[in-house]
This record gives structure tokens, sequence and C-alpha cells, in this order.
């Protein structure tokens, strides 16, 4: 399995307060020289309320207790500014699990009592950034054997 999230618009997952945002083929330019630390820039929702909303889930089906590679496609200035965070939910939607992942290409392994989850693109002191996107790939850590 292989997906890409793509950033398609502004909404209220988005921290507009001073920022610039701006969508030119294919790239996300946002630009914010005040945006707090620890702030999320733009998030992903596996699970949404339509009614309330007004949009549909953005992220790919996980499969519990699999392991999953996940990289971030973008240029960021200053350079490792900018983290992704995971946060898993349960059937109630509380938070059960959330991480931190450093670097622009990380692992995870999706939780066995989780039933949706998001990603957030974590300021760590960005002032821009130019996100093309995220991919998701399974990681399988043995092969499979059949027998003959």
């Amino acid at each position: 399995m292989k997906a890409k999230i793509y950033w398609r618009q502004t909404d209220l997952s988005t921290f507009r307060y001073g920022s610039d945002v701006q969508f030119r083929k294919g790239v996300v330019y946002f630009k914010n020289l005040l945006i707090p630390a620890g702030e999320a820039i733009h998030r992903w929702d596996s699970k949404t309320h339509y009614q309330r909303d007004r949009k549909q889930p953005m992220l790919p089906l996980l499969f519990r207790n699999r392991h999953y590679q996940i990289h971030l496609e973008a240029e960021i200035v200053p350079e490792d500014t900018v983290y992704v965070k995971l946060e898993y939910y349960d059937r109630s939607d509380k938070m059960i699990k959330s991480e931190i992942l450093r670097g622009k290409t990380a692992q995870f392994t999706y939780p066995n009592e989780a039933y949706s989850y998001s990603i957030q693109l974590f300021n760590a002191s960005v002032t821009e950034l130019a996100f093309r996107y995220i991919e998701i790939s399974s990681i399988y850590a043995t092969p499979l054997v059949t027998k003959e």
C-alpha cells in the first residue's frame, strides 16, 4: 500500500492567523514569521463528520498492528523545523496515543486499539514551507511464505 496525501485547501484545520498560504501547481506555499512553536500548521483526519465539517476523510485506511513509513515531501525554512504529529483515536473518538515523528522520513506502527487517526504538520519554529505531499507506505516485516 502506498498513498499520497495532499493539502487541497485552507479550512478550520489550517493555522491562518497571519499566514500567507498560496496554492500553485501542486505546491502549497506557507509563510508565517509569527506562528507559535507547537501549533499545528495543517491537519488531515481519517474520520470526519460531513454534516459538521463539510469535508471528506483525506487519509487512507490503515490496519491495526501494521508497520508504516511516512515521508514528508517539502522544502522547509529553517530546515528540520516541521514535524509530523500522529494522533490515534478509539471508537468513541478519545485520543489514545500521539507521537511526533522528526525528520522527513519516519516509521510508525498503527495501534491495535485505534479506530481512526489524524496527521498534523507540527510547527517547530518554521517560517516558510513549500509542501508537496505526505506519503504513507506499508512496511512488510517478513515476506509472505506459502506452503507448497
